[in-house]
């Protein structure tokens, strides 16, 4: 990447206008670049006061560019990056040449690891007690989480042992995918004179079964019930939301699979009907269940759908009344000319 004088990047980080111009910014300035780059993204390490660092970063609902600020920043910085399954490959990308990567991913038929293990890995790392890590004094550990770490996410798990064992962390909130993907799918939560509260919940453990979320007391008049890691019990929620809640069944509703990203499968109907259309679809995890009026407040295609933003940005033969005005989202969108770090160190 060329290196650009402090005058053009002050310039530049004035007159951005997208992720992807400030992104780049910071790569440049990741690599040397100018002290304008650097103040825009508040200074980086330089603020650090000595000793281990570790920093809990939630990694957004699916599409890189959905990190924040000072996430990418995080990730960036890292000398050791302790990442989930789900997260963007996008996002492992931007971490620095050397970095050791630690895969912690958790499938939903087979964990890989318990999150007690992860716990010790993370402490383990953060006072150079780690069996297979040599880490340095400064060194920069970073727990890369999908979505936001505290909703969800464990994270609260995560900094309490690190408490126990005499450490504090940095934490940086990620854009949680409970609002984020039913908003890109054109379902907003919360829509005046139709729902006033929206309640998240746990799908994981069917409604009835030890474990369950709290289903009996959710509200139905004026509200929205997002249900996440819900696609394995679909049928099962939408049918006790009906027969022991007292949801109608003529409840709009949503499936949205792999939201935010280029891969996301929309499927609506209502209560009665949503579990058979998802699964003529053959929905998978990640799946987030919307249900409530607010599903049918905009119609379909009033927002425009990821994938679709990437094909219109890439249309060039001028069919699309779209790709003149739409600014492209880069495919890698950090300005990073490098592939991300390899595997090989990760355990």
């Amino acid at each position: 990447m060329a290196e650009w004088s402090t005058p053009q990047m002050a310039a530049a980080a004035a007159a951005a206008a997208t992720v992807g111009v400030v992104a780049t910014l910071w790569a440049t300035s990741a690599t040397g670049g100018g002290d304008a780059a650097r103040a825009l993204w508040g200074g980086g390490s330089a603020g650090r006061r000595g000793g281990r660092r570790v920093v809990l970063v939630g990694a957004g609902p699916g599409s890189a560019d959905l990190i924040t600020v000072r996430g990418a920043r995080a990730i960036a910085e890292a000398d050791f990056l302790v990442h989930d399954r789900l997260v963007s490959p996008e996002l492992v990308a931007m971490a620095k040449p050397g970095v050791t990567l630690v895969n912690v991913g958790k499938a939903p038929t087979k964990k890989r690891f318990p999150q007690s293990e992860i716990n010790q890995i993370l402490v383990d790392l953060a006072t150079n007690a780690h069996a297979h890590y040599k880490v340095p004094e400064n060194a920069s550990i970073v727990r890369l989480k999908g979505g936001d770490p505290f909703i969800y996410g464990l994270g609260g798990d995560e900094v309490m042992a690190l408490r126990e064992a005499g450490l504090a962390c940095e934490v940086v909130p990620g854009l949680s995918s409970a609002t984020a993907v039913p908003a890109c799918a054109g379902i907003p939560v919360t829509q005046k004179g139709v729902a006033t509260s929206f309640t998240v919940l746990t799908g994981h453990v069917a409604p009835g079964e030890p474990g369950a979320a709290d289903w009996a007391h959710v509200p139905r008049q004026d509200a929205t019930l997002v249900v996440l890691m819900g696609v394995k019990n679909m049928r099962k929620i939408c049918s006790y939301l009906v027969s022991s809640v007292g949801w109608a069944a003529s409840t709009p509703a949503a499936a949205i699979q792999s939201g935010t990203t280029t891969g996301e499968v929309v499927v609506r109907g209502t209560l009665t009907t949503l579990a058979d259309k998802a699964e003529q679809a053959s929905l998978a995890s990640p799946t987030i269940l919307v249900i409530g009026q607010v599903c049918d407040v905009l119609e379909p295609g009033a927002v425009i759908p990821y994938a679709q933003l990437e094909n219109l940005a890439k249309a060039s033969d001028g069919t699309s009344q779209a790709s003149s005005w739409l600014p492209a989202p880069p495919r890698n969108i950090w300005g990073l000319a490098r592939p991300p770090p390899s595997e090989e160190a990760e355990k």
